[in-house]
């Protein structure tokens, strides 16, 4: 098969290091007309140099989706052991959705659903656990207070 593929990711951790298991987006530039709409994921087995395909579906519905981005597993180390999410829209109901895939399980539906307000299509994002999101705001905090103090 042939994707359309695009923003390839892997766990962060992974990142210049050996790594098995990669993903990115299926991109699909007829499903709401124009680039950087995802119609789902492909995950890539770097060692065999095969992929996978996992479409962004809700409830069998075809979702418009954005970048997917890759949330370790709490807990797991495997470069598969990972959960696929994003921001898709179901354009037949007008709704918005962050949906969660199990990168583990190729072509299965949404492990996880939930609506949201609308979100553009084509959006993009990173992941960070509550401890990287902590340590983020100590850094930010610590940097405001340096700058009031100047």
């Amino acid at each position: 098969p042939e994707w359309n593929s695009e923003f390839p990711r892997v766990r962060d951790e992974c990142v210049g290091k050996y790594c098995r298991w990669g993903y990115s987006g299926d991109m699909d530039t007829e499903l709401v007309g124009g680039d950087g709409v995802f119609r789902g994921y492909v995950r890539w087995d770097l060692e065999e140099r095969t992929g996978c395909y996992t479409p962004f579906n809700l409830n069998g519905r075809q979702l418009a989706g954005g970048e997917p981005v890759v949330m370790p597993k709490t807990g797991k180390k495997g470069s598969n052991e990972v959960y696929i999410g994003t921001f898709g829209i179901d354009t037949n109901e007008n709704k918005s959705y962050f949906v969660v895939f199990d990168g583990e399980r190729c072509g299965a539906e949404a492990v996880l659903a939930v609506e949201t307000p609308r979100v553009p299509i084509g959006f993009h994002g990173n992941w960070l656990s509550q401890e990287q999101f902590e340590d983020h705001l100590r850094i930010q905090s610590a940097q405001s207070e340096l700058v009031r103090n100047e």
